[in-house]
């Protein structure tokens, strides 16, 4: 199960279709708080793609708490924002990031693939 944490409503919800087409069970959440509390209630997801600028709880914040629990669960980061993307690189996460707009074959792969994710 693919969990989606994206404020953006519509951007959620096209993710969360593609992943579905795709095959991917996904649960999605539009914060970092709402996340954690649903990570809380069902358990880890077996993969998390989140956004960095979240409202509240940053992306970054939300991955550090999920990883206090779940240490080895994969994450990828989504951006827009190159200075969000800068903040990321200096928090010092081995968590990859992806430039919005991106292919969503890069996602798939990583999804299939987390072990052979590439820092970026």
């Amino acid at each position: 199960m693919v969990l989606v944490v994206e404020d953006e409503a519509s951007s959620r919800r096209a993710l969360q279709q593609l992943l579905k087409m795709h095959g991917y069970e996904t649960r999605v959440a539009a914060s970092g708080e709402d996340a954690l509390q649903w990570v809380k209630c069902e358990g880890p997801p077996h993969f998390a793609v989140v956004d960095i600028n979240l409202p509240g709880m940053t992306g970054v914040e939300f991955v550090r708490q999920l990883h206090r629990s779940y240490p080895s669960l994969p994450c990828v980061f989504m951006t827009a924002n190159d200075e969000a993307h800068k903040e990321q690189m200096r928090a010092g996460g081995p968590d990859p990031t992806l430039r919005k707009p991106f292919e969503l074959s890069r996602l798939l792969h990583m999804i299939r693939d987390p072990r052979g994710i590439p820092a970026t």
